[in-house]
């Protein structure tokens, strides 16, 4: 068995250590490659669900508009017929005097 100088094992540990971080920087390269593919396919997917949410909320707020506009139509459409019933009530009660005056004046005559 030959006896290792220390600078043998010196210049040994050098390589080894050289090749160790070659091999780490290979890995690290190789590490961030794929880090970077993940974060572009979940950026993609990200992306695709922030267009899918904007159009639903565009969806829901169109719906929401319809709404509104349905019921302002038929609260319009119901202070219409409160006020035509109103009109309708007073001139009935018009005409209710008017009869009860003819009334009263043949019951005298």
């Amino acid at each position: 068995m030959k006896n290792i100088t220390i600078d043998e094992l010196a210049v040994m540990m050098q390589k080894e250590f050289s090749s160790l971080h070659e091999e780490i920087s290979g890995v690290r390269t190789e590490l961030k490659k794929e880090i970077q593919d993940v974060e572009k396919r979940l950026e993609s997917k990200i992306q695709g669900v922030e267009d899918s949410l904007r159009s639903d909320i565009h969806r829901i707020e169109n719906s929401v508009n319809d709404i509104k506009e349905k019921l302002s139509r038929l609260e319009q459409r119901s202070l219409e017929d409160d006020d035509a019933l109103t009109s309708e009530v007073v001139d009935l009660r018009n005409r209710v005097n008017i009869l009860e005056k003819e009334l009263q004046k043949l019951k005298t005559a």
